[in-house]
């Protein structure tokens, strides 16, 4: 299954890194991954669309405890 993720990010240098990293020792593959700045000069919006048969609730709450994660939420789920 294929599903979107929204985050705001700290813009602290590795923070994608450590977030890209975690989604794929999770078991998720990342598709695509569109990042830019918000209107918060500290923070900015990240889009993800991964890929995989686990449920997309585990990583967003996997997700959620990172300390450069301000605020996420599952978008949406797509077909295969």
């Amino acid at each position: 299954m294929t599903f979107a993720i929204q985050l705001q990010l700290k813009r602290a240098e590795g923070a994608l890194v450590r977030v890209l990293g975690l989604v794929g020792r999770r078991g998720y593959e990342v598709i695509r991954v569109e990042a830019r700045p918000s209107g918060d000069e500290r923070v900015m919006d990240v889009v993800m669309t991964v890929q995989s048969d686990r449920p997309a609730d585990v990583l967003v709450r996997h997700m959620a405890k990172l300390f450069d994660v301000v605020e996420i939420q599952e978008m949406r789920e797509m077909s295969k």
